[in-house]
């Protein structure tokens, strides 16, 4: 329970504890920066019904779970309240999740935080998170990675049914965007999306760790006649790898020598597609890295990060961690992607990578081809991205959101 003392934040999310992956890097430095600054830190997440189902009964009504090495987070301490579900029908796993949500919403007014931050995405712990602020007469605060309620409207729009069912939950959400204390915002793109619909949110980037995330001090671990390229993350529907082992194929059929390098979740489907191409040779999976050995032993041995995405224009707001990180480390990014995307403006307003729109191969071949000849290529993007990284320090942003949290807390005893 919370001490007379220290002010109370809880970070409350449908993801299960620990958090892995981006929500965890940013909730970790977060926690980190408010536990420094005086304050009470805790994560609640949810605990997941399709795991449990699959594991013990072999039932398995959601999407398939990749398991992976825990992150802990270790300044903060995380609970796991009642469940949450994926179900394959996004708008009904909507429905459910949100009903579930409200035994969440119990542990949250036995809490009774000063602050409660809702972590999007999932959006569907939204209006339970929001009415259990309004009972504890909490601050409500609500931190956007991704605008849950669009992808959920855009991926539905096949159905009528699905359609109408998202396009409610975005109106019940949206009304409470708007009544909310602060909305946090990871990129523009989020930012200028909602204010079409008169929310004014404000933006706190994700950034890199760069107290992990740095440069290598020993630039002689990479293979000098190997071009070795990363891909580092989840390997999910929003990254398409096929064209670039594509590419590599082609390339080292050719006499060139470079390499793909898969660190963290990989599903069974891309496996597959690598043992069907017969690209074993050159592209290799790593496993599952902390972000601390990510950069000490992994992106020292590579050249390029490679970020290839989808040609879904819902992604376009989309700037992913692993951006930041590639460029924490001085690597240079080629990314696959729409040009009219926010990550596409980045790269090369900064000139810190290169950018090919997606399904076009021949690009893809010519920029592998261009830096194997001149490595000189790489050391330039290098620089530039060097240069990048001071401002993009998520240390930096999360004292930002320290302040914003004595904000309002001041604010709020100023009304009373």
């Amino acid at each position: 329970m919370k001490t007379k003392d220290k002010p109370t934040i809880v970070f409350v999310s449908q993801l299960q504890t620990p958090i892995r992956g981006a929500p965890s890097q940013r909730l970790s430095v977060f926690c980190r920066h408010l536990i420094r600054s005086g304050f009470e830190a805790y994560i609640v997440g949810g605990i997941n019904l399709g795991e449990i189902l699959s594991s013990k009964f072999g039932i398995n009504i959601g999407k398939s779970v990749n398991k992976q090495t825990k992150s802990q987070i270790a300044v903060c301490v995380e609970v796991n309240t009642p469940l949450y579900i994926n179900m394959r029908i996004p708008y009904i796993s909507s429905i459910v999740n949100t009903i579930l949500a409200f035994f969440q919403a119990i542990y949250l007014i036995i809490k009774k935080p000063d602050v409660l931050v809702a972590s999007v995405p999932p959006s569907d712990l939204i209006l339970a998170a929001f009415l259990a602020s309004r009972i504890t007469k909490s601050t409500y605060v609500v931190d956007m990675r991704d605008p849950a309620e669009e992808v959920l409207i855009h991926y539905s729009s096949k159905s009528r049914t699905g359609s109408l069912i998202a396009r409610i939950l975005r109106k019940v959400n949206y009304a409470i965007y708007r009544r909310a204390d602060a909305i946090i915002v990871v990129t523009k793109g989020i930012k200028e999306m909602l204010a079409k619909h008169k929310i004014h949110g404000f933006i706190i980037p994700n950034g890199a760790d760069l107290e992990t995330f740095k440069p290598a001090k020993e630039p002689n671990l990479k293979n000098a006649e190997v071009l070795s390229v990363v891909f580092s993350g989840t390997i999910s529907e929003y990254y398409d790898l096929s064209q670039l082992i594509l590419a590599l194929k082609i390339l080292n059929n050719n006499g060139f020598k470079i390499e793909l390098f898969l660190v963290g979740t990989i599903k069974k489907a891309i496996e597959e597609y690598i043992r069907r191409v017969n690209a074993e040779k050159y592209v290799k999976y790593l496993g599952f890295y902390s972000p601390r050995d990510l950069a000490l032993k992994v992106f020292p041995k590579c050249d390029i990060g490679v970020i290839p995405r989808t040609n879904d224009p819902i992604l376009d707001y989309a700037i992913p961690a692993k951006f930041y990180e590639y460029i924490a480390c001085g690597l240079p990014v080629l990314a696959i992607c729409r040009k009219e995307s926010g990550l596409a403006k980045i790269i090369l307003n900064y000139g810190v990578g290169w950018v090919c729109e997606y399904g076009d191969m021949g690009c893809v071949l010519q920029v592998l081809k261009e830096v194997y000849l001149n490595r000189s290529l790489i050391e330039e993007k290098r620089k530039r991205a060097l240069t990048l990284r001071r401002y993009i320090d998520r240390n930096m942003h999360a004292q930002i959101f320290v302040k914003l949290m004595n904000f309002l807390i001041y604010t709020k005893k100023q009304k009373k």
